[in-house]
């Protein structure tokens, strides 16, 4: 089980995710994470969350999304 503060890399995507707050600890409501991919990292794969919102915050360098078939690129 995963505990605020807990984070889990990918070594391949250049993914970490550090938990936040957990669902344990907001009664399943929600999670909250910090999300930091390295330079030339990616996602592993493209995917949808039909019962769940998700937001992004980009604080620094750019970050490519693919929503509905077309790429945009942000940044902060």
């Amino acid at each position: 089980m995963t505990r605020t503060g807990d984070s889990i890399e990918h070594p391949v995507t250049g993914e970490r995710i550090t938990f936040l707050e957990t669902s344990e600890e907001t009664g399943g409501e929600y999670a909250t994470f910090e999300l930091r991919v390295r330079p030339h990292g990616f996602v592993a794969a493209p995917h949808v969350h039909p019962y769940a919102e998700e937001s992004f915050e980009v604080q620094s360098g750019t970050f490519t999304f693919v929503l509905d078939g077309r790429e945009r690129t942000v940044g902060p």
